[in-house]
């Protein structure tokens, strides 16, 4: 559901806590992700791999959609990515998107 992930964010998702770890091994084992930085701190999926992984989610666990992009976007807001905070502005309600855009603003000023 997302176009990139760090371990910290998908722990953030999950629950866990080894997420970095992870997407570290799935990238070693060229298993559909991939490093988009020199540190390797920030991954993508295969864009078939993330598809079937989206239709999974939308499958087995739909009323948590909402939620995760919720999460997702909280979590790239209280980190400093305004513009990735606002990836699912279906999934927030107005006055938190009014606020990401107050900060947003205050963070191009």
């Amino acid at each position: 559901m997302l176009e990139r992930v760090s371990g910290p964010l998908a722990d953030a998702l999950t629950g866990g806590a080894d997420g970095e770890r992870v997407l570290h091994d799935l990238e070693a084992a060229n298993a559909f992700v991939v490093s988009l930085d020199a540190r390797r701190s920030w991954f993508r999926y295969h864009h078939r791999f993330a598809d079937l992984l989206q239709l999974e989610l939308w499958h087995t666990a739909p009323g948590e959609v909402t939620a995760l992009h919720q999460a997702a976007a909280q979590w790239f807001a209280d980190h400093g990515f305004p513009v990735e905070a606002r990836h699912c502005p279906t999934a927030w309600p107005r006055r938190w998107a009014a606020r990401l855009t107050r900060a947003r603003r205050r963070a191009a000023a």
